[in-house]
């Protein structure tokens, strides 16, 4: 019986902590997909020293949660992440407004792949 009653405990804090996790990678994301309209309006405004800052803010976010996401995330998506947000930074620095928007949407297409991964639901269980 003890057996059973540990078994259920563990499974219960296996979820609660799951479920924290989940949560806490969707608010980031949420959070970084907000922040990239932020750059694409700030681009075709042509206010190139926001969106610099705007971006290089998104990057310290993103280098303070990949940390944590090196634990559960498949490294292939962080890098995918890390490379589109470095080629991100380097085409704000140079104002070339196409490929930055490229690079912007190549980053949101990232965000919403680990987004659908790491929902909760039937699909991601089974």
């Amino acid at each position: 019986m003890r057996l059973v009653i540990g078994s259920v405990v563990l499974i219960i804090l296996f979820l609660i902590f799951a479920s924290y996790i989940t949560n806490q990678t969707l608010e980031f994301i949420n959070y970084a997909r907000l922040e990239l309209d932020e750059i694409r309006e700030l681009m075709l405004a042509d206010q190139w020293p926001e969106a610099q800052e705007q971006v290089l803010s998104l990057l310290k976010a993103w280098n303070q949660a990949q940390d944590y996401w090196d634990l559960y995330i498949l490294h292939e998506d962080i890098e995918n992440v890390e490379v589109t947000l470095a080629r991100l930074v380097s085409y704000i620095r140079s104002q070339d407004l196409s490929s930055g928007l490229a690079e912007l949407a190549q980053l949101d297409m990232h965000f919403s792949h680990i987004y659908r991964n790491e929902m909760f639901n039937l699909q991601n269980i089974l």
